[in-house]
């Protein structure tokens, strides 16, 4: 009798191991019906997606300190403009992605003052915080 995993795409699969060896998971993620498979990569997905939405919740209630932490990093840069910016926190294929706008002048005559907005950028993968 077949037994089924969840294949790292996400989706119900016949596990063609050898009992003890599946790289998917040991007897408790594995199912006697690709129905069974299917509620329960459901359940994992929903879990992660709320997990997910917890997580950027967390961070963008802390937006204020992420401000005091980044400010550092720009404030004695003298063609930096613009502090004024919010912080973004958004999911971003699978990653937290917390970003902060500036204003770069980026003239190369000390006179002028052209301006591209350019973001400070950070990754956080919700599956591996380290």
């Amino acid at each position: 009798m077949a037994k089924y995993h969840i294949k790292k795409d996400g989706t119900p699969g016949v596990c063609r191991a050898q009992n003890g060896n599946c790289p998917f998971g040991g007897e408790s993620e594995h199912f006697p019906t690709r129905e069974e498979a299917q509620n329960y990569a459901d359940k994992r997905h929903e879990a992660i997606e709320q997990r997910n939405k917890l997580a950027v919740q967390f961070i963008r209630n802390r937006s204020l300190e992420i401000e005091r932490a980044l400010y550092p990093t720009y404030e004695n840069i003298d063609k930096v403009k613009d502090f004024d910016s919010d912080v973004k926190v958004l999911m971003d294929n699978g990653q937290i992605l917390i970003q902060k706008a500036i204003n770069v002048n980026v003239s190369t005559n000390k006179h002028d003052k052209i301006y591209n907005n350019t973001n400070i950028n950070i990754r956080i993968d919700p599956d591996n915080p380290k």
